[in-house]
């Protein structure tokens, strides 16, 4: 099983996705498996996804057979993910080197078993929005955002404390 289940849900995002799929397996963290959820997408982001997956055994593609939208597209990919931890990541973003190993901190904490934030600054004191769900909690608990503490009160920290 997995340390990691990195969800990247697409819709018209051809132009992008290959960097996105580049930056999350170029991460020196191995341990973890890429679910790409094609949200019925006219272009060609299917066929990007079934291309890495044909050159890289830890992706895995889901084709959903109409489009739900990112949520519901998500929410398919926590259905299929068997890794310890979810990292959710939107098909036209990309992941900074070391993202993963640096989310390890996160782990140690006490009663943290799935985290995100997002990536861009916010008001002094939070960064974004954050998630986490207890141990032995389903994980569709952890949808229940709320709102995440600083590691640094710099407003352009960019992660939360738990990542």
């Amino acid at each position: 099983m997995p340390r990691i289940s990195v969800i990247v849900p697409a819709y018209q995002v051809q132009a992008y996705l290959g960097e996105c799929l580049d930056s999350v397996l170029d991460q020196s963290f191995r341990d973890f498996e890429l679910i790409g959820v094609d949200d019925c997408s006219p272009d060609g982001s299917g066929e990007i996804f079934d291309e890495y997956a044909r050159k890289d055994e830890r992706v895995r593609v889901l084709h959903l057979t109409e489009n739900v939208g990112l949520g519901r597209a998500r929410n398919a990919g926590i259905d299929v993910a068997t890794g310890d931890y979810l990292l959710f990541l939107d098909s036209d973003d990309t992941l900074t080197p070391a993202r993963c190993k640096r989310s390890r901190t996160g782990w140690s904490r006490p009663a943290a078993r799935t985290c995100w934030c997002t990536t861009t600054p916010a008001p002094t004191g939070t960064a974004g929005w954050c998630a986490a769900a207890t141990p032995g909690s389903s994980r569709r608990s952890a949808r229940t955002a709320r709102p995440a503490r600083r590691s640094s009160p710099s407003p352009s920290a960019r992660n939360c404390w738990a990542c």
